[in-house]
């Protein structure tokens, strides 16, 4: 017997979970399973096996991974999915839940909130990432290159190497945390040297004997793995797009005429923003534009050592008086001023300058979308009451004679209700909302507005939705959230075509960054063809539809055409 009290020692992680679900009236044990990222156990909780900075950072990793496993432990999704990239972007969707979960650890424990809370800053979602060992970053690194570098001896394209490599750089560096600096975790310095060595070890001879070759080779590689890790950031960009999606409550003015604002808690739900994370992991269409640039200053490529002619690029000119042959000119509407008309056509110049690819020919096909049957679910008061038909006492026919008795208001007199048409590209962050929708409704009661997305993967026989958002001075408020669920524009063309069928003016909300699929079985989101851009510029013009980019604009437009109707 001592008698000092004995120091206590470290406990160890627990090997079970309890209390993590009931099922019934027991309770349902979990265990870890170490080294795996989708287990064949159901009540099994993966995690990740990397070597892990410290032990805050396995506890950090033990968490995400268990809120994945409460929120998508019974997620199911539509279509091929690669289930390795889908684990990722679920974790990723956790972040918002995680932090919630540390903001109350530290609230209510203090004292023992530096098992999971980092010191530094914890406003970005990332900070709540884990971080791995410096050396086996620069291992994955160097497996990256030799990756590159075997895609180009086995004679891949373009588009198949920068997605090979994306999904590999992903599934490493997806649920991990970037520090000192750099997309990986290493120091600058640090990271120079591994790549450096890499390229060594992969160029002809020739070349590493020629500093300035080697080099050049160098810092084209560094370019395209900074490039592979974009789509991670857009995958986070997602999540905290401005913090729209994180917010607790909102504030909806009543309907009923008293102009009284009412809160409504909106609770974050990481399920509907799975299938949007996952496309920008898993499709980095964006990509493959910006790798022709990056292999071409490859001095490998350019000598063609590797004999590789799928990714031999010849630049071209381009020549901006001939970006679409026999292309029809638009006309601003006379109701706009010449300033907001201005900004419209610099703005639609600019963003049809870079819709073209003149690089190559290659690319997809347009997409087929699926319409969405009408539920206005919201009607909007002052929208409804501007399109009733209003009662006179003066008229050439009467048609509602019972009222000969009361009012004698038995004539109906039309009015000029301000409409028109919105066709809203939903898979960048356009930043639009319900309330902009409510705004244009009320300054155009009889317009029809509608917005599409793109799957990233087929579901079934279509590639993307069209919903129409609001019609009849009615709303439909779940389009906007199903709108969101998905990151695509691959079906562009048929947005439109649907958009041309519609009363004038015809106005659409994107920046013109069209996209297809791949004329493949799982025609996955990829850039079009020349000729299909070119057609989709054509069939633009034709139809007279105006593209406007900023909400902002599209504001001003709808009230200016309101008061032109007047």
């Amino acid at each position: 017997m001592s008698l000092f009290k004995q120091r206590a020692r470290q406990k160890p992680l627990p090997k079970t979970l309890p209390n993590l679900a009931l099922q019934g009236n027991r309770i349902q044990r979990y265990e870890y399973e170490e080294g795996v990222t989708n287990g064949t156990n159901k009540f099994a909780i993966p995690i990740p096996q990397h070597a892990y900075n410290t032990q805050f950072d396995v506890n950090r990793a033990i968490l995400l991974q268990t809120l994945r496993k409460k929120y998508f432990i019974k997620a199911r999704y539509i279509g091929n999915i690669d289930q390795e990239i889908m684990s990722i972007a679920e974790t990723l969707c956790i972040l918002p839940k995680a932090s919630q979960v540390i903001k109350k650890i530290q609230k209510a424990h203090a004292k023992y909130s530096d098992k999971l809370v980092d010191k530094g800053d914890s406003y970005y979602l990332t900070t709540n990432l884990p971080r791995i060992n410096e050396n086996t970053a620069k291992y994955h690194v160097d497996k990256l290159i030799d990756l590159f570098y075997k895609l180009l001896k086995e004679g891949n394209n373009r588009e198949e190497i920068a997605s090979q490599l994306t999904r590999a750089c992903v599934v490493v560096f997806g649920a991990v945390r970037n520090t000192k600096g750099t997309a990986f975790g290493i120091d600058s310095s640090e990271l120079f040297d591994t790549i450096t060595s890499a390229v060594r070890r992969n160029v002809p001879l020739e070349l590493a004997l020629d500093d300035s070759k080697l080099k050049s080779e160098v810092n084209a590689i560094d370019m395209i793995l900074n490039l592979t890790h974009k789509a991670k950031q857009s995958a986070i960009d997602v999540i905290q797009s401005g913090n729209r999606n994180l917010n607790k409550y909102r504030w909806e003015q009543q309907l009923d005429g008293s102009h009284k604002y009412v809160r409504y808690n909106v609770p974050f739900n990481p399920k509907k923003h799975a299938r949007r994370v996952y496309n920008e992991l898993m499709n980095p269409h964006y990509m493959s534009y910006y790798m022709q640039y990056r292999l071409s200053d490859l001095p490998s490529i350019v000598d063609g050592v590797f004999e590789n002619e799928n990714v031999n690029i010849t630049k071209v000119k381009q020549d901006d008086t001939k970006r679409v042959e026999d292309m029809p000119t638009m006309t601003m509407p006379k109701f706009l001023t010449k300033d907001l008309a201005r900004d419209i056509e610099q703005k639609a110049n600019s963003n049809y300058q870079h819709a073209i690819n003149y690089l190559s020919n290659r690319g997809g096909v347009h997409g087929i979308a699926k319409l969405h049957r009408f539920k206005g679910n919201k009607p909007i008061r002052i929208a409804v009451q501007k399109l009733i038909i209003s009662q006179g006492e003066y008229g050439v026919k009467p048609r509602q004679v019972h009222r000969i008795i009361t009012d004698r208001k038995v004539f109906k007199r039309k009015r000029h209700i301000a409409g028109g048409s919105l066709m809203i590209d939903c898979s960048g962050s356009m930043g639009f909302n319900s309330y902009d929708v409510k705004e244009i409704v009320e300054t155009l009661p009889a317009s029809t507005i509608a917005g599409y997305v793109g799957y990233g993967n087929s579901i079934g026989d279509y590639d993307g939705d069209i919903r129409i958002i609001a019609q009849n001075g009615h709303m439909d408020t779940k389009s906007i959230h199903d709108l969101q669920e998905h990151g695509m524009n691959s079906v562009d063309m048929d947005a439109l075509r649907y958009l041309a069928k519609q009363p004038e003016p015809r106005v659409w909300v994107s920046d013109m960054q069209v996209v297809g699929v791949a004329d493949t079985d799982d025609r996955r989101g990829t850039t079009l063809s020349t000729d299909k851009v070119h057609e989709i510029m054509r069939f633009m013009a034709k139809n007279n539809i105006i593209p406007i980019q900023d909400i902002e604009h599209v504001k001003q437009f709808a009230k200016q055409y309101a008061k032109f109707v007047g």
